[in-house]
């Protein structure tokens, strides 16, 4: 029978030595997956703000008058 599966040692990033080009690819997700949250936590703190008047306020001002 026929081994199909390499051993540890015939995979490339067995023992730290993966290529410079996947580790600069893997640092680029990671970077883009900050800039992506960072810009999503940003357009999120700017469109959750709430007013401050109530509409009951509101109302009885409008009433008063």
């Amino acid at each position: 029978m026929k081994q199909n599966e390499p051993s540890l040692e015939e995979i490339e990033d067995f023992n730290g030595r993966g290529s410079e080009e996947k580790r600069r690819t893997v640092n680029l997700v990671i970077i883009g997956c900050l800039i992506a949250g960072a810009l999503y936590t940003v357009v999120k703190m700017q469109n959750s703000s709430v007013s401050d008047a109530l509409p009951v306020e509101q109302s009885r001002a409008i009433q008063m008058k």
